[in-house]
């Protein structure tokens, strides 16, 4: 597991090329930045510019150099098979229309972060590639204050001669306040100290200008950035030493980013990390997309720059490692020796199994509403009777394997599945004696940067017993899956004329889907924009100036209280 987690963490996605008909833009002294006025064309109507800045452009084979390095590797093993082309960024983060910093689309290079664990402490060390969302916090952390021009930058000639040089043509960095003792602009930096009451990394940002003064700085970044703790001991929101601006957005910085401040950002990362020598990081670019305007707060966007597995497969190692890993887990990564070849079953030399799993009381009580003169094939059956009573169960846990090639039927056995699934969850609904009994009595209650010392938000969630009956469709193909989920709520893949009264939740799925719908079964989900469209049309059956562009006929309801 670790070792997938290294390779995705040395995968880096790649920046797209500058490219100005593509909106893709190389940021330099001198030359305006997209929000500036009259950079970029009026968004067209209900748009609004939204902007993604890649900081520290690097070229990937340079990761592999690194690698190729500290791992010792042969000669012979150096080129493997070439495909090292393309380019990454150190971080990127998201900017408003009017060149605010949105801080939760703030994104630290999980690749960055392991080639500067490769150089210190290197691969030896027992933590590695251990601690990046930690890391990440720390130095976030001091982004934001930067995005809020709490830590102003200075641009001097003397910074270009060291570290990373000229970032951007600019020489701009951050530095400490002399007359303040806090971070602020400085004409003057040189070396770095080690600080650890703020941690490693975020003592490389201190610029040593004196013992004293070096100390004074770290108390001051612990109480800006650092939450203070009160004397009852919980936590409290740190004071700004500008105060409060009300009248900026939440998340947004306060500021509006200069040429200046992306390079003093860009600088810091890169030499925060130690990367200036190894990765030579010194470029930035901007690619800007018009959004819908109703969508102007989905801060993130759908842009990326780590992998999806990489959390997950930490969280799957320390399982391991410890000993509570799920069974359908430990089922899949056993190794042949400690598989029981002997209790395994061979179907075509044992019918009276077959007979057994296919008897009328092993049937699952649904089935999915196509001709009753085709049914499922033999095999089908037997894998659907065989999936349901083995891991039907709230309390049973495993993993169960159907194989065959394209266009064998596995779509259509899913069917069934499905509809076994719906059919036990509609048994336990029946008991109840009311739509309210389906939810719990306590509510959770959590409060969210809006509504803190306001008011709680509250939901009652299901019950536990009304839960388990989920079923997520997922493949390294997402043809595939996006094909699935279109195929199964359609009218054509049911017998209209046996199940003419069909219908669950058929309008708001055919709003959902573009075409004739019979029921709301199967959602395409994922990336961002494939959740808010699907939020807009099935719970709010909106169909205008939605990103897919399908127009089905509207219908009159929708699903919302």
């Amino acid at each position: 597991m670790r070792y997938w987690r290294a390779v995705e963490y040395f995968s880096p996605p790649k920046v797209e090329a500058v490219d100005p008909n593509n909106d893709v833009r190389a940021v330099s002294k001198g030359r305006p930045l997209p929000w500036e006025a009259g950079v970029l064309a009026t968004p067209r109507k209900e748009r609004i510019w939204r902007h993604t800045v890649y900081a520290g452009i690097f070229e990937t084979r340079k990761v592999r150099e690194v690698l190729q390095e500290a791992l010792r590797a042969p000669e012979s093993e150096h080129d493997l098979d070439g495909r090292v082309k393309g380019t990454s960024a150190l971080l990127s983060f998201g900017v408003d229309e009017a060149g605010h910093l949105i801080k939760e689309s703030i994104t630290l290079s999980s690749c960055a972060w392991a080639v500067s664990r490769t150089l210190t402490p290197g691969p030896d060390d027992d933590a590695w590639l251990d601690g990046f969302d930690d890391d990440q916090e720390k130095l976030l952390g001091y982004l934001f204050e930067i995005g809020d021009g709490r830590i102003p930058v200075s641009s001097t000639s003397e910074a270009a001669g060291r570290g990373l040089g000229l970032v951007a043509g600019t020489a701009a960095r951050v530095a400490l306040d002399v007359a303040t003792g806090g971070i602020s602009a400085l004409p003057s930096v040189v070396g770095t100290i080690a600080a650890p009451t703020v941690g490693p990394i975020a003592a490389k940002v201190i610029e040593k200008i004196g013992d004293s003064l070096a100390k004074d700085a770290n108390d001051t970044i612990n109480a800006t950035v650092k939450p203070k703790l009160s004397r009852n001991g919980k936590d409290t929101e740190p004071e700004s030493p500008e105060g409060d601006d009300s009248s900026a957005p939440t998340g947004l910085g306060t500021k509006v980013l200069t040429v200046d401040d992306l390079a003093a950002i860009t600088r810091w990362v890169a030499e925060t990390l130690g990367l200036a020598e190894a990765l030579e990081p010194r470029n930035i670019r901007v690619k800007s997309r018009q959004i819908p305007l109703r969508t102007a707060d989905d801060a993130a966007g759908d842009e990326f720059l780590n992998s999806f597995y990489a959390p997950d497969l930490e969280l799957v190692a320390v399982s391991l490692a410890a000993g509570d890993a799920g069974k359908a887990l430990t089922d899949y990564l056993r190794d042949d020796e400690s598989i029981d070849m002997a209790q395994r079953v061979d179907l075509r030399r044992s019918p009276a199994t077959v007979l057994r799993t296919l008897a009328p009381d092993a049937m699952p009580l649904g089935r999915w509403p196509s001709p009753p003169t085709e049914p499922l094939a033999l095999s089908q059956q037997f894998a659907i009777n065989e999936i349901f009573n083995s891991l039907a169960d709230p309390a049973a846990r495993g993993l169960y394997a159907v194989n065959g090639p394209p266009g064998t039927g596995k779509t259509t056995m899913l069917r069934d599945l499905i509809a076994a699934i719906v059919v036990a969850r509609a048994t336990r609904l029946a008991r109840l004696k009311s739509a309210s009994e389906v939810f719990q009595k306590t509510p959770l209650a959590w409060t969210t940067e809006e509504t803190v010392k306001k008011y709680h938000r509250k939901l009652h969630p299901l019950r536990a017993d009304l839960t388990g009956f989920e079923i997520v469709v997922a493949s390294s193909n997402n043809g595939a899956v996006e094909n699935i989920t279109l195929e199964v709520p359609a009218s054509k893949t049911i017998d209209l004329e046996t199940f003419p009264d069909a219908d669950y939740w058929a309008g708001p799925a055919t709003i959902l889907t573009g075409t004739s719908c019979w029921g709301a079964v199967a959602a395409r989900l994922g990336r961002r924009s494939f959740r808010q469209d699907f939020v807009d049309r099935f719970w709010w059956g909106r169909t205008s100036g939605v990103r897919t562009g399908r127009n089905p006929p509207r219908w009159s309801g929708c699903i919302r209280s």
